[in-house]
């Protein structure tokens, strides 16, 4: 794992920046919830480099440091202040991104990059959002893919047939394989052995559908 930092690019994304100011001038207070320990305590020794506080309770001026994006209805307003620690691969950086520019998280940080926190947490203090270039660089190689043909390449990955896929997305047979055709053509895959080992480089997981 890297302990070095990547440079950073920042952002000031709102009349919301006073009011982060106002609340990030409180006792400086960051909860790490991440499913993988080690990352988790990479960035938990993080933390302290630059005067925060690391609590194991949630706490109304906190920030939360975490590994999984909450539905809006569910985090927004109530959650302010928030850092997604994506995964290092094209589609969790792409997913990061589309969070940050939809106002669901403050700041992004590489799971493989804890030391980026340190930007995150002070961007965070001057009111701005920051994103490690290592986030944007794989967020580049990400394909533009619709939903519909994330949720095939998913099904591919599972092991589903194009059948299956079609009964499960309520497809005609005829979509499906123009799907995969794009699919082929997009991730220059000559075969769906191929194209399962590109889409699992681009951080996708076998998702199979259902009637």
């Amino acid at each position: 794992m890297s302990s070095t930092s990547a440079p950073s690019v920042t952002s000031s994304p709102e009349p919301r920046r006073d009011d982060l100011r106002r609340a990030l001038a409180a006792p400086r207070l960051v909860r790490v919830t991440i499913d993988n320990p080690m990352v988790a305590a990479a960035l938990t020794a993080t933390i302290a480099q630059r005067g925060w506080t690391a609590i194991s309770r949630p706490d109304p001026q906190e920030v939360l440091v975490t590994d999984r994006l909450l539905p809006r209805s569910l985090e927004w307003p109530r959650r302010r202040h928030l850092i997604l620690v994506c995964e290092p691969t094209a589609l969790a950086a792409r997913h990061g991104l589309d969070a940050l520019a939809g106002v669901m998280v403050h700041g992004l940080v590489c799971s493989d990059q804890p030391a980026d926190l340190v930007s995150a947490l002070d961007g965070l203090r001057n009111g701005r959002s920051t994103i490690p270039l290592r986030v944007l660089e794989l967020a580049a190689e990400m394909p533009p893919l619709s939903e519909r043909e994330l949720m095939v390449l998913g099904a591919v990955i599972a092991g589903q047939s194009n059948t299956e896929i079609g009964n499960g997305l309520y497809l005609s047979l005829a979509t499906v394989k123009r799907v995969m055709a794009t699919l082929f053509a997009v991730l220059d895959a000559p075969s769906r052995p191929a194209l399962v080992g590109k889409a699992l480089e681009l951080g996708m997981k076998p998702l199979p559908v259902r009637p």
